[in-house]
């Protein structure tokens, strides 16, 4: 896991994600997460990058299709 700020991160995933070729391979958003896989040796490769608007809209579905809480006795 890797956490850090922009421009920064998105530099860094860029020159991970490209072997070091470019460093605007990607561009990540304020609150964006993104799954890197890399062995240590050639190019890493994306799993996955959500958005925040993304990451919203997942929360909010989660939420409406999770149960209501209720008191145990």
């Amino acid at each position: 896991m890797v956490v850090g700020h922009n421009p920064s991160l998105s530099r860094f995933l860029s020159l991970l994600l490209s072997n070091h070729t470019t460093d605007k391979a990607i561009d990540l958003k304020k609150g964006a997460v993104a799954r890197v896989d890399w062995d240590g040796r050639k190019a890493a490769v994306l799993q996955w990058c959500l958005t925040p608007k993304v990451i919203r809209s997942l929360y909010e579905t989660a939420a409406k299709s999770s149960r209501p809480k209720t008191a145990r006795k």
